[in-house]
């Protein structure tokens, strides 16, 4: 019973970091492509 809820919080654990991954790598882009605006603008 303490297995399964060990592998169950490290399954929620993984998922949370892959959300936050996914939310980082959103950003970035957002970021670089505000930035490619920017340089477009300043050209």
């Amino acid at each position: 019973m303490h297995n399964t809820c060990t592998e169950l919080f490290f399954e929620f654990q993984r998922g949370q970091v892959l959300q936050n991954l996914e939310i980082t790598v959103k950003r970035i882009t957002e970021r670089a492509e505000s930035a490619e605006v920017s340089l477009y603008q300043v050209k």
